[in-house]
Order: structure tokens, then C-alpha cells, then sequence
């Protein structure tokens, strides 16, 4: 758990080679931003994603796709998200139980299909 600790820059790409990131990634409440790496492909068993309250403007790179096929609980609110909601819908989420994307500014329509 890495949240509150005025954490600020981007998330390194090597985020993914972390071996104990097994379940939760908690990087809330802190100043990161740009974007959320392709090495979150490498996170097969993360469960929970909370990366709220930060200045984070991408998801994911654009024409990437990321796999997390055993997140169940993905929380992004409150960070500087903005544009339709197809440059974010490039994930995959099997297992995904819960999403919060409040406090930013995505466009379009969120359908089931746009995370399966």
C-alpha cells in the first residue's frame, strides 16, 4: 500500500517486474501521473487496482491492450481523464465486479462488451 505518499511523476514500466504485487496495488491519493503502463499486463493475479485521487490522464496507451483478467475491482475516479470512452476501453477485464470512473471527464457510452 503506497497511497497518501505525495508519490508524484508517472508509474515506471517496471512496476511489472515487482513479483509481490499479488493482489492489491494501492497507489491512491498521491500525485502520479501520465500513464498507467503495458506492464500491468505482467499483473496476472492482481485483484485490486486502486489508483484514485491522482493526475493520471491515460488509462492505458492507445493502441495497446492490457489483459487483467483477475481484477475484480478497478477504482481510477478522480484523476484528469478526458475523451471518449473508446481510447480507454482497450483493457480486458474477465473477472471485473466493480469500476469507479467519477471525477473525470470520459465521453461515450460504457457497455458491458467495452470490458470483456
Amino acid at each position: 500500500d503506497l497511497s497518501h505518499n505525495q508519490l508524484t511523476g508517472s508509474i515506471p514500466d517496471e512496476i511489472g517486474s515487482i513479483e509481490l504485487l499479488d493482489t492489491l496495488l494501492d497507489l491512491s491519493n498521491n500525485q502520479i501521473s501520465g500513464t498507467i503502463p503495458i506492464s500491468f499486463n505482467k499483473f496476472s493475479g492482481l485483484r485490486t487496482i486502486n489508483l484514485a485521487h491522482n493526475l493520471i490522464g491515460q488509462i492505458f496507451p492507445i493502441g495497446f491492450s492490457v489483459s487483467l483478467q483477475s481484477c475484480k475491482y478497478l477504482n481510477i475516479s478522480n484523476n484528469n481523464l478526458e475523451g471518449p470512452w473508446s481510447h480507454f476501453a482497450t483493457a480486458k477485464f474477465k473477472l471485473l465486479r466493480w469500476l469507479d470512473l467519477h471525477g473525470n471527464n470520459i465521453s461515450g457510452s460504457l457497455t458491458g462488451e467495452s470490458l470483456s
